[in-house]
């Protein structure tokens, strides 16, 4: 029996050592073959990981609210940006850097205005030697700021679609609960810089809409109501020239003008004179996204202001707004009732409706 044992050990024990002496065998006459095939295998795994971070980088090209935020907080630094005023020039300079950076070929479109001296701002000054009266005029210049985005492909046949958002603040904060600080210029957080921060958000994350996209900030609009002030305002001047000077905005398909969107807790409610197909498209898109309780699909009144001037155009438009806000024309409007939430709900509103190609609703 012992002897039995024996042997089946030492037939086993060569069957081991037959095993191990093929495979030393096979990695000696194939040792090239398995190191490149490791390389190989490296790579692969190389090539994966950096498509993964390209596809992450692609994802990050998604609306941020929190950077809009901060090109709000960056205006805000400039002090309030009144027409022809010298923080409106330095906010336009650096708006233009940003959009050129961002590779869009920007036009600027200055025109004049006459203003009453006394509503002009502390930074306008007048060519004469003597102080402005009450009653005088002054010569002011605003500018309008156009960033112009031909699609991928179709160029000029591509239609036109228009974005459009006052820039500037009001000089009087004649709307504050305190009289006494009527005469101080409102900040212009929500009222102006939000819904440039917007545009400019977009400017940054969209991608090809099958559109010419034009953004049109929009200068000297803050002011209309205040005795004095007359057109042209921004938007008259930017809807007169979009066959001369803007040639590449000519016939826009539509504009979509935002002002006050950036509010604590805001809601929008569709406005009276806005395009009725325009937009149910865009509230339908939000609602999509899960911010219906903030797109609320109801009437509201019809409002002033530069949607007006397209319209009048037979442009079809929409105006978003949050008309109810509180804080609009006072010195209350600052930084702190701005939201980075409220920012990007309607700025990833409007990039997936026009990545979409913006559809009207039928």
């Amino acid at each position: 029996v012992y002897k039995r044992q024996d042997q089946h050990h030492s037939v086993n024990d060569a069957r081991h050592e037959g095993v191990i002496r093929s495979v030393r065998n096979f990695l000696r006459s194939y040792s090239i073959e398995l190191v490149l095939m490791g390389v190989l295998l490296a790579a692969v795994a190389y090539f994966a990981y950096l498509g993964y971070g390209l596809l992450t980088v692609d994802l990050g090209d998604e609306f941020s609210g929190e950077e809009a935020l901060a090109y709000v907080s960056q205006q805000l630094e400039y002090g309030p940006r009144t027409t022809g005023s010298d923080a409106s020039k330095a906010m336009g300079d650096w708006l233009t850097n940003e959009l050129t950076s961002q590779e869009w070929n920007v036009l600027i479109q200055p025109y004049g205005i006459l203003a009453p001296a006394i509503s002009a701002g502390q930074a306008i000054t007048t060519s004469t030697a003597d102080p402005p009266s009450n009653l005088s005029m002054v010569q002011l210049m605003g500018q309008n700021i156009i960033a112009i985005r031909q699609p991928d492909a179709g160029g000029g046949s591509a239609p036109v679609a228009i974005l459009a958002a006052p820039y500037d603040s009001r000089v009087f904060a004649d709307a504050d609960p305190d009289v006494a600080r009527h005469a101080e210029s409102s900040p212009g957080a929500n009222v102006g810089a939000a819904g440039a921060a917007t545009l400019l958000e977009i400017a940054r994350t969209l991608n090809d809409t099958g559109h010419t996209v034009c953004l049109a900030f929009l200068d000297s609009e803050a002011n209309r109501g205040i005795p004095g002030w007359q057109p042209p305002y921004g938007s008259h001047r930017f809807v007169e020239q979009l066959g001369n000077q803007i040639e590449q905005c000519a016939d826009p398909r539509f504009a979509v003008v935002l002002d006050a969107v950036g509010g604590l807790d805001h809601q929008f409610r569709v406005e009276g004179g806005s395009d009725p197909m325009i937009s149910s498209a865009i509230w339908q898109t939000a609602d999509d996204l899960g911010f219906g309780q903030q797109f609320v699909s109801e009437i509201g009144p019809a409002l002033s202001g530069p949607h007006n001037t397209f319209i009048e155009q037979g442009i079809p438009t929409v105006l978003i707004t949050d008309h109810d806000y509180l804080y609009r024309n006072t010195t209350a409007d600052t930084l702190d009732k701005v939201s980075a939430e409220s920012l990007k709900r309607v700025g990833m509103t409007l990039q997936l409706w026009l990545e979409q190609g913006a559809p009207f609703a039928q």
